[in-house]
């Protein structure tokens, strides 16, 4: 009795059925694991375009570093920056920063003292009190 159960699952076996379940299962499991190295070359092809921009970044970078005209003009700019920080007073930022400074501690000391003391401005305008404020000259 047991012998012919083993014949007749042997036989069951090679009816389509369960051939073709058993290759669906094994095609879903490689599909599994293909889906994972598949998931790998991905990360890898995407870390290698990563490193060849890098790459081509870097070359342009040293091809332009080894450029006279491009050193000198980087050092104009500078020159020109600096001087256009220091000299020039209409647009020079660190002048008007400076220039505001000193109106806006001045404007405060004017208040202060014409609110803490009995002479006011003074008689005279053009001296407020003997305080002068900084015109942008």
């Amino acid at each position: 009795a047991l012998g012919s159960l083993l014949v007749s699952t042997l036989s069951a076996e090679d009816d389509g059925f369960y051939m073709s379940a058993g290759y669906q299962i094994g095609e879903a499991a490689q599909m599994v694991k293909n889906t994972g190295e598949i998931q790998k070359l991905s990360d890898n092809y995407e870390s290698l375009n990563n490193l060849l921009t890098k790459y081509s970044t870097l070359s342009t970078l040293i091809k332009l570093s080894a450029d006279p005209s491009a050193i000198n003009d980087a050092r104009d700019n500078l020159g020109s920056s600096s001087r256009n920080l220091l000299d020039v007073k209409t647009n020079s930022p660190a002048y008007q920063a400076v220039l505001l400074a000193l109106n806006a501690a001045v404007g405060l000391w004017q208040v202060t003292s014409y609110a803490f003391t009995a002479c006011g401005p003074g008689h005279n305008q053009n001296e407020n009190g003997g305080i002068q404020t900084f015109n942008n000259v």
